[in-house]
């Protein structure tokens, strides 16, 4: 930590201590339930996963080590890694209301750190109202810094999709144009992501399949359980575009199967 922030990498290793100092020098609560997870993630690779196999394992066996301690915390680094880059991590400048379900000790930490006087020495909200500091964001670096009265939220488990690696995207592409990409959207997945899942869904693997250089946009969704088509924007300026028909009703969202030789080069048929 320095000058009163620090990274994620940081935040996350003075966690892991300090649960180890709470657990008799045994730690094997979280690793199984981050195991768990890790195991189901396409993205990781097979060393990845027997490492953290390993580790598991000696904790459950064997009293902990300098060395197992830090090949430890390096694999909960890289495991934050992994739910940054899902987009499964959060942070607000300042903490949002917490809910009735929320603890004791919660509350009494929320009442803390947002207290008057230790928001006023914060140089970050300067200028903005509480309800505009309490807006959260997507953090997109592990080495990211916040000061300290950042909320940060992670989902620890994301939503998974897994289908989305069983699908050959090249056949599902229906037409590419300048402006809008037609997809035959495959059941069992996601248009654009979820809240802690932005990287198994349809336009990344469609931007992948196409080998384009900016993310393809979502104008439109049907549910994850449907199969129909969808338009993905290639501009921003065609998203707004598009859903300037949609509210003239010049395109209708229906989900349908359609062949290429329906749409006759207008994109209104990608919605209908």
């Amino acid at each position: 930590m320095t000058n009163g922030a620090a990274n994620m990498g940081s935040i996350i290793t003075n966690t892991f201590f300090s649960t180890l100092r709470r657990t008799t020098h045994r730690f094997t609560g979280a690793p199984t339930i981050l195991r768990r997870t890790l195991l189901t993630n396409h993205h990781l690779s097979a060393v990845r996963r027997q490492q953290w196999c390993h580790t598991v394992s000696s904790f459950k066996t064997q009293s902990l080590t300098f060395d197992t301690l830090i090949n430890s915390a390096s694999s909960v680094i890289r495991y934050v890694a992994d739910l940054i880059q899902f987009g499964a991590v959060y942070y607000a400048l300042v903490c949002p209301v917490p809910p009735v379900t929320a603890t004791d000790e919660q509350v009494q930490l929320y009442q803390q750190f947002t207290s008057p006087k230790l928001l006023k020495q914060r140089s970050s909200i300067k200028g903005k109202t509480v309800r505009e500091a309490q807006k959260t964001f997507k953090v997109t670096f592990v080495d990211e810094r916040f000061e300290v009265g950042t909320y940060l939220r992670v989902h620890v488990h994301p939503k998974r999709f897994p289908r989305c690696y069983e699908i050959d995207w090249k056949s599902r592409i229906v037409a590419v144009s300048e402006s809008y990409v037609v997809l035959d959207k495959p059941s069992g997945t996601s248009v654009g992501g979820t809240s802690d899942n932005i990287k198994e869904c349809c336009a990344t693997f469609a931007t992948r399949t196409l080998n384009l250089t900016s993310p393809l946009l979502t104008t439109h969704q049907i549910d994850n359980c449907t199969e129909g088509c969808v338009v993905l924007a290639r501009t921003k300026e065609y998203c707004s575009v598009f859903h300037k028909k949609i509210r003239r009703k010049e395109a209708l969202p229906w989900t349908c199967r359609c062949s290429s030789s329906m749409w006759n080069n207008d994109p209104l048929h990608a919605a209908r």
